[in-house]
């Protein structure tokens, strides 16, 4: 990011910067609160724009500061300007630069910044390198770009974790999608509650993902002489026993061991699926 480097803070006209048609969302709330911090203390960080032909300048990075300033009614801001031909994939860079130091980006504002960077020329391992993290962890992110306009925008309704949207987009479709988001969100699932549910259900089949939607968060027994209840790294055995101890006989202890193995087997299966998903 040679040119980045060669950027000078100087104060630019408001009316000059130009905001990206791609500009992420932003809350009125989030909004109004750093509008009125602006106003109470002033502009402490400065924003990042680049120099554009014919004196026009794109906003690059601080795009709630920028309006904040205009909202105010300020003819100039502090900014930092990038030089005029700073390529499209450094200053999308800057703008995922200034995004990671921040706790409340929405995963889909992240997503679609990785991917415009990748559309800029870089590869996902050479993004991965610049921001020192995994090229795992950005090809997880650019997989909520594959989810449908009406399920996005029910996900930022509900403000998920990137680490939620991760297994909801493991689900094959949108209606499953969504009536497993809303049994979490009332529910109240951590991801990995969450990751269990969405295992479960690409296992089974529909009808088991209906079946952990409509049980919420409660873990189900199987049918049969013998119910396994499996509660973390415990297996709960539920069963008749015999009024008299002694008749637990081999016969008793013979279909024990037969519902366990074929309980213990359904569970590889579900563990063999969720690998496969995982690669695809």
């Amino acid at each position: 990011m040679e040119t980045t480097q060669n950027a000078q803070t100087q104060e630019v006209d408001v009316s000059s910067v130009y905001v990206p048609e791609y500009a992420r969302e932003v809350s009125p709330e989030g909004q109004d609160k750093i509008t009125r911090d602006i106003q109470e203390k002033g502009l402490i960080q400065e924003i990042v724009v680049a120099e554009m032909p014919e004196g026009r300048k794109e906003l690059v990075a601080g795009q709630r500061r920028f309006k904040a300033v205009q909202a105010l009614g300020w003819k100039t801001v502090r900014a930092r300007v990038l030089p005029l031909g700073t390529s499209e994939l450094d200053k999308e860079l800057v703008r995922i630069a200034e995004n990671e130091e921040r706790e409340d980006v929405n995963p889909f504002d992240r997503a679609q910044s990785y991917d415009r960077a990748i559309k800029a020329g870089a590869t996902q391992q050479e993004l991965a390198d610049k921001l020192g993290m995994a090229k795992q962890t950005i090809s997880n992110m650019l997989t909520l770009l594959v989810l449908s306009p009406e399920v996005t925008a029910e996900y930022r309704r509900r403000d998920f974790s990137g680490a939620h949207l991760q297994e909801l987009v493991r689900l094959p479709d949108a209606q499953s999608q969504l009536k497993m988001a809303d049994a979490c969100d009332k529910a109240g699932w951590s991801s990995k509650v969450l990751r269990d549910k969405v295992s479960r259900a690409l296992a089974g089949g529909p009808k088991e993902a209906s079946k952990d939607v409509a049980e919420g968060s409660q873990p189900q027994a199987e049918e049969g002489p013998f119910q396994f209840v499996k509660k973390g790294k415990f297996l709960n055995i539920r069963t008749a026993m015999p009024a008299n101890v002694e008749e637990v006989d081999e016969v008793y202890m013979r279909g024990l061991r037969i519902a366990l193995a074929d309980f213990l087997m359904k569970e590889a299966r579900m563990e063999q699926a969720l690998c496969i998903t995982c690669l695809l």
